[in-house]
């Protein structure tokens, strides 16, 4: 299926083969996380065992999984870069890149790595959800990491929550009801709904 300059493929980096969104450009992209607005019947609240596996419709609203995206990071050779790009309800829109990225496995609770964070030059860079390199662990409400903070129970959603009372400065895995807690990000004023929500990977 074609998306305008996208297309749905299945790729195969580990033993199974999976689908995903890619965009076949200069620098060509996959798509791990996306949120879609006109799409809000994917619940994001779920278990550190589906955050793992994947879940979702890859046209629409879905997270590609934990495992996939080590699978993919894990090629032989290969250096990748992280990029967040955002449309808000006025149409204003916002990326960042972030440099190197890596993914801790299991046992590090699948910490959030790179080397540098990039705004884009072009337009309004997003800000940094993700915290300090290697420091946050991803948490589910059934798997928190961030102790009695209880951050992933309060949000609801899976995220690399800052073991913190603040918990996090940016969250794109919650209802996107327009709540103004659901998801947003540090460039944010709380006063704006998200229309869409893309993290993608590509090489470097």
């Amino acid at each position: 299926m074609t998306l305008g300059n996208t297309k749905q493929v299945y790729i195969q980096p580990g033993s199974t083969p999976f689908e995903i969104i890619c965009n076949f450009g200069i620098y060509g992209n996959m798509q791990i996380l996306r949120r879609d607005v006109t799409c809000l019947h994917e619940n994001f609240n779920r278990t550190m065992n589906e955050y793992r596996k994947g879940f979702g419709n890859v046209a629409k609203n879905m997270w590609i999984g934990l495992e996939r995206l080590k699978e993919i990071l894990s090629l032989p050779s290969s250096k990748f870069r992280l990029v967040l790009h955002a449309v808000r309800s006025d149409n204003s829109k916002c990326r960042s890149h972030f440099t190197d990225f890596q993914l801790g496995n299991v046992s590090t609770g699948y910490s959030f790595g790179y080397l540098n964070m990039e705004d884009d030059p072009n337009i309004m860079g997003c800000g940094n959800p993700f915290g300090e390199p290697f420091k946050n662990r991803f948490s589910t409400y059934d798997h928190d990491n961030t102790g009695s903070y209880r951050c992933a129970t309060r949000f609801g959603g899976g995220w690399w929550f800052d073991t913190s009372v603040n918990c996090t400065k940016g969250f794109l895995t919650g209802s996107m009801d327009g709540s103004g807690v659901d998801i947003f990000l540090p460039v944010d004023l709380h006063d704006q709904q998200y229309k869409n929500c893309i993290v993608s990977i590509r090489f470097q």
